[in-house]
């Protein structure tokens, strides 16, 4: 990701989109003086349209020749779109503090595109920071359970700025973001994710010490599942694959260190800088607790083994 000046759009479009059809993709956080603004400003140097994504996030549109689109949103407006773009050359432009899901492709990992994004240095994105930490546990896990090389580091930045994220995204390989893939699904602001974070945090370390302790309980299937007997036979194969506990067990202290470490971190953000009330954790419980039951994967068992209802 390049981050560059409102004023470099200009030179962006002369130099890789000039005279080629470009489309600007806004939602109701932009102002119509915004919007006829930047028009003018390029409408010389190419084939221009715009599409208010405020009504409808379906961008196929662009499919039709366009070369270059300009993202004039909210990070929230961004995420319902949920379509590949990696072929396009991308400018992001955030209207609100917050930039890492336009870091992000549509399949929740870091895009390697050579896109461009104007913002503000003095902000700092609360979600960006407990989703860096959070997805960094939660891919460690992931690559011991599916048995890959695992080189990411548990080390935390004392520095809450926007210079030390940025770094640390761009240092960052083979993260996989599953709390950006929990709130596009549960259709949860983006605002909300460190409490998200700390939820799912919280939940993988009562899971990791309930597996030392030999304390599991698995949830009432039958009650769980109805007749939904696909899901019943789901449960039953996952209960039987003693794969992620074996893990659990045989990188306990491993995990623990690195759970513990990550849970106090986002704690710690939660505490100076995230304000939220009880109705609020009860309710995203709630959407989390739905979207493991559906979940295949890690997720899945924090359902299976009950952790949301202890």
């Amino acid at each position: 990701m390049n981050i560059i000046e409102k004023t470099d759009i200009i030179n962006i479009i002369l130099s890789k989109a000039k005279f080629q059809k470009v489309m600007l993709i806004f939602d109701d956080t932009v102002s119509n003086l915004e919007i006829i603004d930047l028009h003018n400003q390029i409408k010389e140097y190419c084939i221009y349209n715009q599409f208010d994504i405020s009504k409808q996030h379906n961008i196929d549109i662009v499919n039709d020749g366009y070369k270059l689109l300009i993202f004039f949103c909210s990070a929230d407006s961004y995420l319902k779109i949920n379509q590949n773009i990696d072929e396009f050359i991308n400018i992001f432009i955030p209207t609100v503090d917050n930039f890492l899901p336009f870091y992000l492709n549509n399949k929740n990992e870091l895009s390697s595109s050579q896109n461009y994004i104007v913002f503000n240095s003095n902000i700092i994105d609360i979600p960006c920071m407990t989703s860096v930490y959070f997805s960094k546990f939660y891919s460690c896990i992931k690559n011991l359970v599916n048995m890959k090389s695992n080189h990411i580091e548990f080390s935390f930045s004392s520095e809450n700025n926007i210079g030390a994220f940025i770094e640390e995204l761009n240092c960052l390989s083979d993260i996989y973001f599953k709390d950006i893939e929990i709130i596009k699904s549960c259709d949860i602001d983006y605002e909300q994710l460190p409490l998200v974070d700390y939820i799912l945090i919280s939940a993988f370390s009562l899971l990791i010490n309930s597996v030392k302790n030999h304390n599991l309980f698995l949830v009432d299937v039958c009650k769980a599942c109805a007749d939904n007997y696909a899901l019943v036979d789901k449960f039953y194969a996952m209960y039987n694959n003693d794969l992620l506990i074996n893990m659990i067990n045989l990188n306990y202290y491993y995990l623990s260190t690195a759970v513990n470490k990550t849970r106090e971190k986002i704690l710690e953000i939660l505490s100076v800088s995230y304000q939220y009330n009880e109705k609020d954790l009860k309710s995203l419980i709630e959407k989390i607790k739905l979207y493991a039951k559906q979940d295949d994967g890690i997720i899945g068992y924090l359902y299976l083994y009950d952790i949301f209802s202890v």
